[in-house]
């Protein structure tokens, strides 16, 4: 029973995990495509990200 909830435990801070490297990979994406002046527009469509979090950065 013990092993079965570190077991659960520790699939859950792995997918955390991933999806925090998926989050900064889009953020840092966004960045690049800021920095050669693509829209928000288009920098909303090609990564997932919002208007809001693109503005943040």
């Amino acid at each position: 029973m013990a092993s079965e909830v570190l077991l659960s435990i520790s699939k859950d801070e792995i997918e955390r995990a991933r999806r925090e490297g998926r989050q900064e990979e889009k953020i840092e994406a966004a960045g690049s495509l800021m920095a050669i002046g693509d829209p928000i527009e288009k920098i909303a469509r090609v990564t997932g990200l919002s208007f809001d979090e693109i503005a943040k950065l």
